[in-house]
């Protein structure tokens, strides 16, 4: 099973298709779903490098307005596979802000339908021709946040919690219960969210040079409602001077894909690394050894991958409290210790939520959980109850005023 993948539909995109592939490699995203939507050049073939070994699969979708069939399509046949997709176009990159690998940052939205991302849209900076290379290296011009076209969303969610998927391609009907909400945990409803980017956003390389948009012209009326050449046009012409923002963000990842680009290899381990399953304790073995070195995005990515199959341990959700207290991320650390409470009664959990109180500041709740320890090891003592003797550890180490 996998954790990320995307879906897909493209239309003669031989030119950019495998940069946005392997940006979305180097974010982690762990499989692709492709729809070919009558492509002059086959996309099996400009993508045969990737999908001998299942990192790509191409499907076929002749005809027009074929975005809703190909979606319920991959929910259909493909949503078992993954815990959480995005459904995006391949004009459209995922952008993250504060992570090195979305895992860390799904991991944050487990209990909803889905995440929502708003649109971020850039222009064609004045190329009438299309420059030699990488649209990511070229194209950094973007609208204003408060534009509104930036308050269109797509869509990241978890396929066990949708119901369908919409005639519009951007959000889909959830199961009683369940719903998208935004970065800020505000709940979506329709095409439209109030623009958030702090954590993720969605570029949208829409226009690209005038030449790129001259050729797009006829896949645009093949997929839109009618409309007239002019009207077309003129949302070309009208990027000119909405796109002041000079925003290069992305050049980073462009030269990392420029020197590696033909070692195709590369993102296909990128994207999949970790990705087989483990016994638990190989996971936990893992996620201690990247801790050590500090690199807990690396550690919430392995956590995010054993939550595949071991979501019910209490284990799991102490060890990804353990790793949100090293960030920082107090309010996530105590949500995890939380949820093995609210199941299960777990004396170690209470260890974490000692470390929980006391990066919060609340040295007398710390210490009443540090009192309540002594009390129930005595009480398990008493009852020959088993439990971990390094609670005696701890509670004696605090009784002789080391708090650690």
């Amino acid at each position: 099973m996998n954790y990320i993948g995307v879906c897909a539909i493209a239309r003669d995109e031989d030119r950019d298709l495998e940069e946005w592939i392997q940006y979305h490699a180097m974010i982690g995203v762990e499989r692709f779903i492709i729809y070919d939507n009558e492509s002059s050049n086959p996309i099996r073939d400009t993508l045969h490098r990737y999908t001998g070994n299942g990192f790509v699969t191409v499907i076929d979708a002749p005809g027009p307005f074929p975005q809703y069939e190909s979606y319920q399509h991959c929910l259909d046949n493909f949503g078992h596979c993954f815990r959480w997709m995005a459904f995006i176009d391949v004009d459209e990159f995922i952008v993250l802000k504060q992570n090195k690998y979305i895992h860390s940052l799904l991991l944050e939205y487990e209990e909803f339908g889905g995440l929502v991302m708003n649109w971020v849209m850039f222009g064609s900076n004045g190329f009438i021709k299309r420059p030699q290379g990488l649209a990511l290296e070229h194209f950094v011009a973007r609208f204003d946040y408060g534009d509104r076209s930036s308050q269109t969303i797509k869509s990241i969610v978890q396929p066990r919690y949708v119901e369908h998927a919409n005639l519009t391609a951007h959000h889909f009907t959830y199961i009683d219960g369940k719903y998208a909400v935004n970065e800020m945990k505000i709940p979506a409803y329709g095409n439209q969210s109030p623009f958030s980017g702090s954590k993720i956003q969605l570029n949208h390389y829409r226009h690209k040079s005038q030449e790129d948009f001259q050729k797009k012209i006829p896949t645009w009326c093949l997929s839109h409602l009618p409309a007239s050449e002019e009207s077309i046009w003129s949302g070309f012409y009208e990027q000119a001077y909405k796109s002041t923002v000079v925003d290069d963000g992305m050049k980073k990842h462009s030269l990392f894909i420029k020197k590696l680009s033909r070692k195709y290899q590369v993102f296909i381990d990128m994207a999949t690394r970790g990705a087989c399953k483990l016994e638990f304790h190989e996971f936990i073995e893992e996620c201690s050894k990247e801790t050590e070195k500090e690199d807990h995005e690396e550690a919430l990515r392995l956590m995010a991958r054993c939550g595949l199959y071991y979501n019910d341990y209490p284990d799991y959700h102490l060890q990804k409290s353990y790793i949100y207290l090293a960030t920082g991320k107090i309010e996530q650390a105590f949500q995890c210790v939380d949820h093995v409470l609210r199941n299960n009664f777990v004396l170690e959990a209470y260890i974490a939520l000692y470390y929980i109180l006391v990066a919060r500041g609340d040295t007398i709740a710390a210490d009443g959980i540090v009192n309540y320890l002594d009390l129930m090891t005595l009480k398990h003592k008493e009852q020959n109850v088993e439990y971990d003797v390094s609670i005696d550890a701890f509670v004696e180490s605090h009784k002789k005023g080391t708090r650690f």
